[in-house]
């Protein structure tokens, strides 16, 4: 791909000077870090060969503090990771948890996905395949989004503790209560049709196992 390779060195926490293998690709001015060892958090600026300007990498160290919380949260919730996401067996549906990283900054999404077996014989179906689809924040009221986003982003404005007890509280409103009213076909059909799982995504082979109450298929 003719890619260009550099380093710089960057003063760390503790007063050492830290290498970083950055990358760039052919016609992008922006270089992508790919080997870093940081202990936490912090933001390095970068002179771009061929810029006059300075542009600033996100620099976190793996896993996150918000992706060691969340799994934590998961794990004691009855999930199992595979594959990068986690996933909880129903009756006859699969619950799939997944915390996405933002490729425009230190930030993460949460995605809610419910997999309806009788469409498909899987135990780890991706995020983005499920029959019914959604994100934390369209679950929460939208005077709430501002601070699920500070608590999703890899920030030392938020403490430890503040971003456990907050990341429980978000399990227990709106997280679990989710998965917990969608655990059969016959539940998420009823859902369905009470409130046509508004703020989800649901899929064309979805509603017609559900019979279509509202006759969407047929509009085609």
């Amino acid at each position: 791909m003719g890619l260009s390779r550099w380093a710089i060195l960057y003063p760390g926490l503790d007063g050492a000077y830290m290498r970083f293998s950055l990358i760039r690709t052919p016609g992008s001015s922006t270089p992508t870090i790919i080997a870093l060892a940081l202990k936490s958090h912090t933001t390095v600026w970068a002179r771009v060969p061929k810029a006059n300007a300075c542009s600033r990498l996100w620099v976190v160290s793996y896993p996150t503090v918000v992706q060691r919380m969340f799994d934590e949260l998961a794990k004691r919730a009855d999930f199992t990771k595979r594959s990068g996401s986690w996933y909880r067996m129903q009756a006859d549906t699969i619950s799939v948890l997944n915390l996405q990283k933002s490729q425009y900054g230190p930030s993460y999404y949460v995605n809610l996905g419910v997999w309806l077996s009788p469409l498909g014989d899987s135990d780890s179906p991706p995020p983005h395949h499920c029959h019914v689809q959604t994100r934390l924040e369209a679950l929460a009221p939208e005077s709430e989004r501002n601070a699920i986003g500070a608590v999703l982003t890899v920030d030392q404005t938020v403490t430890e503790s503040e971003r456990q007890i907050s990341l429980e509280r978000l399990f227990e409103l709106y997280i679990l209560p989710f998965f917990d009213k969608l655990v059969s076909v016959a539940e998420v059909t009823d859902r369905y049709k009470r409130d046509g799982l508004k703020h989800s995504l649901v899929r064309r082979e979805a509603v017609g196992l559900m019979g279509d109450p509202f006759g969407y298929l047929n509009r085609d």
